[in-house]
This record gives C-alpha cells, sequence and structure tokens, in this order.
C-alpha cells in the first residue's frame, strides 16, 4: 500500500506459498471494485479465489489480518458488487445454480465473522445438474520436485436423472492463462452442455490461482 503523506509504500498481506485445507491461500484479484472501502476507511472488502471457490474477504490495512465474510456459507462463489457506509451487496452462485442478489453490514472491526447475509433475489436450483470437486495428486514421477506434495482441483457437472453407472460423453475445458481458475459459480456454457447429457469437467491445473504461490510458480 501506498502512503500519500510518507510517499513510502508496504506489504499489508505477504504472499502466501501455500496452504492447508480451510485456510488463507492469498488474494488474486486483478482489479478492486470501484467501491470497496468500508466506513473506517480503514478495511478494504474484496472478493478472491480460494483454489475452486471465490469467497469475500475483508483486509484491516492497518493490521494485515485477513477475514472471511463467507466462511460457513453454502458452498459456492461469492462477488462483491458494491459497499455502501458498511452495506454490502453481493452475489452468490453455484454450476447449478444461478446469481442470487445478497446483501449484509459489515460488522465492526474484529467481529467481521459475525457477518448475516440475508437473500433478497433467490434463483432455482437447477435440479438435473450435479457437481462436485475432485482433488487430485499427480502421480510421484510427475511430481516436481522443486514444489512436491502440490494437488489440483477440477469440477464435474453431470446429468443427474440417469442410472448411478451410466458413462456420459465428457468435455474436459482447461482454462486460459495459465494464471486464470474455475470457480464453482454460475457457467451458462457448461451448464448448458450438462443439460444437453453431457459431463463437463474444469481443470485447475498447475499455475492456477487460488492454490498458493507454489503452484504458480
Amino acid at each position: 500500500m501506498y502512503d500519500w503523506y510518507t510517499k513510502l509504500t508496504s506489504t499489508v498481506v505477504e504472499i502466501v506459498p501455500r496452504k492447508s485445507q480451510g485456510e488463507f491461500t492469498g488474494i488474486y484479484n486483478t482489479a478492486l471494485p470501484e467501491r470497496c472501502w468500508a466506513a473506517d476507511s480503514q478495511r478494504v472488502v474484496l472478493d478472491t479465489a480460494q483454489r475452486s471457490r471465490q469467497e469475500l474477504i475483508v483486509v484491516d490495512t492497518l493490521s494485515g489480518t485477513v477475514c472471511s465474510l463467507t466462511k460457513g456459507s453454502p458452498l459456492g462463489s461469492w462477488t462483491l458488487l458494491t459497499i455502501d457506509r458498511d452495506l454490502m451487496v453481493a452475489k452468490f452462485s453455484t454450476p447449478s445454480r444461478p446469481p442470487m442478489l445478497m446483501v449484509a453490514f459489515l460488522p465492526p472491526a474484529g467481529k467481521e465473522a459475525e457477518v448475516n447475509w440475508v437473500c433478497l433475489e433467490e434463483s432455482h436450483q437447477i435440479q438435473e445438474i450435479t457437481w462436485n470437486i475432485h482433488t487430485l495428486h499427480p502421480p510421484p514421477e510427475l511430481d516436481n520436485p522443486h514444489y512436491a506434495g502440490l494437488d489440483f482441483e477440477a469440477i464435474l457437472l453431470r446429468p443427474t436423472q440417469a442410472p448411478e453407472q451410466t458413462k456420459f460423453p465428457l468435455v474436459v475445458t482447461p482454462h486460459g492463462g495459465p494464471h486464470s481458475v474455475f470457480t464453482i459459480s454460475w457457467m451458462l456454457y457448461p451448464a448448458v452442455l450438462c443439460r444437453m447429457g453431457f459431463a463437463v469437467l474444469l481443470v485447475n491445473y498447475r499455475g492456477s490461482l487460488g492454490f498458493g504461490q507454489d503452484s504458480v510458480a
């Protein structure tokens, strides 16, 4: 962060090399929302990839602490739309649920985990689509010795109304970049393919954002 008065630049949040399940993976955001500052002019609210999920976090620019505003919420992805006098407006979606409009007031500093989200506009779950996240580990002969032990994830969508042993035609989609990421959010084309009878695999290979700096290196 750049201090206009002292003309000094300081690091607010350090780079995270890698993470364990459920821990903060770092900030992966190309641009902040136009409105992202809390009313105290001290905290910043933003959305960022955390593995295959996009979460909302609040960063205290004085202490450097980071707190999730969506931890414990239903599995899915969040995007901050705006914040005005601590009233946050966001959207929440999953691969089988189009975006819903959510609002909440940002709690005082140190009590952010007490945030209470309220749905203003609910969308319907598409029951014909089933999805889950698969965590994958490369075999030892393909593991990078400089970054051993890294895993990656893939999001699998498939039609729901079919016998369990049914084999669907599979569409495998790697994202571009390579420094990009698929999140468990609403995506029209995979949903349409799934409704047409295809299974869709969205692969977050090594180099994907949201898995720590070692995965990007």
